[in-house]
C-alpha cells in the first residue's frame, strides 16, 4: 500500500495500519472518480468491502455501469470514504 499526503500542512497522514481499521470499519459509501471517453469525469457513490489481509478493495456495481465503462477505457480510479466525524478525517486516494 502507497501512502500519499494528499492534503499537506493540514491534519496528519494516517499510517497504513489506520487506514486498514477505518476502511474494514467505515459505514460510509465509497465515492468512486473515473473519467469518460469524452474526458468528462463521473463521480458514483457506491458500497464497496475492504480485504485487510489481502489488501483489496472490493466495489459494488453493475458489469455494464458506466463505472466498468469508464474503467475499462482508462483504468485510473480516484476514491474517496468520508468519516463520520465531519472535519477530522477522510480516505482520499488513486489507483489502478
Amino acid at each position: 500500500m502507497r501512502i500519499l499526503n494528499a492534503s499537506p500542512g493540514f491534519g496528519t497522514q494516517l499510517t497504513e495500519e489506520e487506514i486498514k481499521n477505518f476502511l474494514c470499519n467505515s459505514k460510509l459509501n465509497i465515492h468512486i472518480g473515473t473519467i469518460d471517453n469524452k474526458g468528462d469525469p463521473n463521480i458514483h457513490p457506491t458500497w464497496y468491502y475492504f480485504d485487510a489481509t489481502n489488501n483489496k478493495l472490493y466495489i459494488e456495481t453493475y458489469k455494464e455501469s458506466k463505472k466498468i465503462e469508464n474503467l475499462n477505457t482508462r483504468n485510473t480510479v480516484y476514491y474517496c470514504v468520508d468519516n463520520q466525524n465531519p472535519r477530522t478525517r477522510e480516505l482520499e486516494a488513486r489507483g489502478k
